[in-house]
């Protein structure tokens, strides 16, 4: 059956595996730079969700949907010794695609290797409210995330088309705070930009409650959205390479 929404945007040489999980508002090009980074060998595929990019259907607005329809997809897609990368709200959506699917038994913890970046914990989800808030405050929450240029922000009648998916982002983000969650016994690789004013050390430190082997990353003057940035891609490749199976042993 043909995936609907993970895209595989690098087909790769190789055998191994990177499966990316886009921030607010991100879609299967969200990652471009990440890919092109990433070795010649090297299959990238993006999740792209309804709503997002080039689609029209209307965006999830709760968490449940949004696992329900990455599971089933992922479970048939991914190769052993892949490496999942979450940028902000996909961090926490592959933390908890994490939870589910090992919860389930339907994959093995050891399979595969959980890159989360510039997330917060999920114990602060709650504070999480900005899908509420007008268009203006809204516009200059993006802002500070370093999400849209500050000119673009003033091109309001743009922004409009935009903002009724960023409203249901935040609103799904918010959402994964009624899920269950537990000590994941994955090994886990996070990534930090020591310049990012969304989510400061100690909201990243929180994360080894719910993390049992977790080793921190840190990227130098990286705002929130440093995996745009093709210094702070080549670090995240750099990283994610080392977590993959090497060549020589891949199938």
């Amino acid at each position: 059956m043909e995936n609907k929404l993970l895209h595989r945007v690098k087909k790769g040489s190789g055998g191994r595996q990177v499966v990316c999980f886009p921030y607010l508002g991100g879609h299967s090009g969200s990652f471009d730079e990440l890919a092109a980074t990433l070795p010649d060998d090297v299959e990238v595929c993006v999740f792209n969700p309804p709503g997002h990019g080039l689609s029209r259907d209307l965006p999830f607005e709760h968490a449940l949907p949004l696992l329900g329809a990455y599971a089933e997809e992922l479970a048939g897609a991914i190769k052993p010794g892949c490496v999942w990368f979450g940028h902000s709200l996909g961090g926490i959506a592959a933390y908890y695609m994490a939870c589910k699917l090992v919860g389930e038994k339907r994959i093995e913890a050891g399979s595969f290797h959980l890159a989360l970046s510039a997330c917060n914990a999920p114990d602060e989800l709650a504070e999480q409210s900005h899908g509420e808030l007008p268009d203006d405050l809204l516009i200059d929450r993006l802002v500070s995330y370093d999400g849209i240029p500050a000119e673009l922000a003033r091109e309001k009648d743009l922004l409009a088309y935009f903002l009724p998916t960023v409203r249901a982002d935040f609103k799904l983000l918010r959402s994964f705070v009624e899920l269950e969650s537990f000590k994941l016994p994955v090994s886990v690789s996070y990534f930090w930009g020591t310049r990012d004013r969304t989510v400061p050390l100690g909201s990243v430190l929180k994360w080894s409650a719910y993390l049992e082997q977790v080793r921190l990353f840190a990227i130098p003057q990286g705002s929130h959205m440093f995996i745009a940035d093709p210094d702070g891609a080549r670090i995240v490749a750099e990283r994610l390479e080392e977590r993959l199976p090497t060549p020589s042993v891949v199938g």
